[in-house]
């Protein structure tokens, strides 16, 4: 903690958790104290939590200096600490090199002890070329170490990346990065895709349904359509993730089997033959009655015939046959 903590100083963050936990509970201020689940991302070598720290980031706006620099009538003097911290390709060049030849900036690299104004040699411009190329090769070195890690990380089924609803990021005991089921969660967001693939209700009303369960996301916020359409096309939690466009297996448990899915996807196209649910009576047997010889579902409607006692008729529709039930 730093100065702004007050009595709190110099204490590191889990001792000053306990400590005000303590204060509060002392002045009568503290109404309970709830456990939370959530990811707490950690170093992949010393296991250090990682937590975020505001500060001053080194990167360049560079179109808002570009037109700063222009409304002025005087020359300006950019001053980094290197080359990479200016730029890290050949895009800015141009911009910076037009500037420079009509005298409205210079540039300063401290590190690299570097002047570039309209008076440099033509060996300081190379230098200044080489030190851009040299930050640029930093940048691809290292987007080529990224995705070689996430190669193997996809190739032993690890997920290398934040996991869908459902799941959550916990670190194992030798440190690394585990996928488990969310005790909170998971069920249910597989009474989710249980209730969608009888195909009786919309995705409108499954959102509905998911709010009045408390289903929320790791944001505390309820899901709207678009993300509930996102959910149920989501493969991982049949057993195969999703990245880059390509699918492989991972090594997590399942949500759900991979018929319940295919299910909850030919509902969601059309597929599936929809139950008559959207009748204006509610009747009993409704979407549950099928014909035994062409497998269609019967469809309830009320027909009013002439007898001698007067009743109403519930008619039950199916391809082939007509069956009729009164009451």
């Amino acid at each position: 903690m730093n100065a702004l903590a007050g009595k709190y100083v110099g204490m590191d963050r889990y001792e000053c958790r306990k400590a005000l936990v303590k204060d509060l509970e002392e002045m009568g201020l503290l109404v309970k104290v709830v456990p939370h689940s959530h990811n707490v991302g950690t170093h992949d070598r010393c296991g250090t939590t990682v937590e975020p720290m505001i500060k001053q980031q080194w990167f360049v706006k560079m179109d808002e200096m570009i037109n700063f620099i222009k409304k002025q009538n005087e020359k300006i003097a950019i001053v980094v600490d290197a080359v990479d911290r200016l730029q890290r390709g050949f895009k800015e060049t141009p911009m910076l090199d037009d500037l420079i030849n009509k005298k409205k900036i210079e540039l300063h690299f401290i590190r690299e002890n570097m002047i570039i104004n309209e008076d440099s040699k033509h060996m300081q411009r190379i230098m200044w070329d080489m030190c851009v190329l040299m930050a640029k090769s930093y940048v691809g070195a290292l987007a080529e170490n990224v995705k070689r890690s996430e190669n193997k990380m996809l190739e032993e089924g690890l997920l290398p990346g934040t996991c869908p609803l459902g799941y959550l990021n916990v670190d194992n005991i030798d440190k690394r990065k585990k996928v488990i089921l969310d005790p909170q969660r998971s069920h249910l967001v597989k009474k989710l895709f249980e209730e969608y693939s009888t195909g009786l209700y919309s995705m409108d009303e499954m959102v509905k349904k998911s709010k009045e369960w408390g289903l929320t996301n790791r944001s505390g916020k309820y899901m709207n359509k678009a993300q509930f359409a996102q959910l149920i096309q989501n493969p991982f939690y049949y057993g195969v993730m999703r990245f880059a466009k390509k699918k492989y297996n991972h090594i997590y448990d399942r949500l759900i089997d991979k018929s319940l899915f295919d299910k909850c996807e030919e509902v969601r196209t059309g597929k599936c033959k929809r139950t008559s649910k959207h009748t204006k009576m509610p009747f009993t047997f409704r979407g549950m009655v099928r014909c035994k010889h062409c497998g269609c579902l019967f469809s309830p409607e009320i027909k009013k015939e002439k007898y001698k006692r007067k009743k109403n008729i519930i008619k039950l529709d199916a391809t082939k046959i007509n069956m009729k039930i009164g009451f």
